[in-house]
């Protein structure tokens, strides 16, 4: 093999590669606080302190990247609330406070492949008031049941939905969250909530272009 070789079929693997894609929601997993660090509507509790002093929950307008679009607002909740270990970080939410809310996000997606995902766990037995629904615009809608056996949803414990999403349009798009089983003040909890492109798999065949590339170079060299 010559010595440029190895070199050269390294830095082919190395660009074609796919890097880690990131969400392109701001604050799915409800760990950034409130726009001016306003206090709570039910406690007056400041958010950085639920995890580990005063009240365990409080309910707000708006989260940072999020907005009420119906109901009395976000149920922000902590392990200190109900002894459930949040998906990711410290906080996860409930939509159903007072009765049941809906918050949004705006957010600009370009043509191509998405991965839509949240975890969801019913905080009640009872199924018919843990019913939470979701919506990205006209892309998906649907709603996530609980307790419910058919799709592995139990009280205490995390279940994680997810599904593919092709965007045809590039554009701006509404990603809504809804409590929608009974409006009693018990509903499902909601975390990790993400929008994750997924990486154009063209990358694995420029990589086998590149290795063909380097045994034709080779065979020419042996001839």
């Amino acid at each position: 093999m010559s010595r440029f070789s190895v070199p050269l079929m390294l830095a082919l693997a190395f660009v074609a590669a796919p890097a880690s894609a990131k969400s392109v929601l701001f604050n799915g997993s409800f760990e950034d606080g409130v726009p001016g660090n306003v206090s709570g509507m039910y406690f007056g509790s400041t958010y950085a302190n639920m995890p580990v002093s005063g009240s365990s929950w409080d309910i707000w307008r708006s989260l940072s990247g999020w907005t009420t679009v119906s109901g009395t607002g976000v149920e922000v909740q902590t392990k200190r609330t109900l002894g459930l270990t949040p998906h990711s970080g410290n906080y996860y939410i409930e939509l159903d406070s007072a009765g049941n809310s809906a918050i949004r996000q705006m957010v600009d997606l370009t043509r191509g492949r998405y991965k839509f995902s949240f975890a969801y766990s019913p905080r009640s037995t009872n199924p018919g008031t843990n019913n939470i629904h979701f919506a990205l615009t006209d892309l998906v809608s649907g709603t996530a049941h609980g307790p419910n056996p058919g799709q592995g949803t139990r009280t205490g414990q995390w279940t994680l939905f997810s599904y593919d999403l092709k965007v045809e349009n590039a554009g701006s798009y509404a990603l809504t969250l809804g409590g929608s089983g009974r409006s009693d003040g018990v509903g499902g909890l909601i975390d990790s909530v993400a929008l994750t492109p997924v990486p154009v798999p063209a990358a694995g065949a420029v990589l086998l272009a590149g290795l063909g590339a380097l045994a034709a170079v080779r065979r020419r060299r042996k001839a």
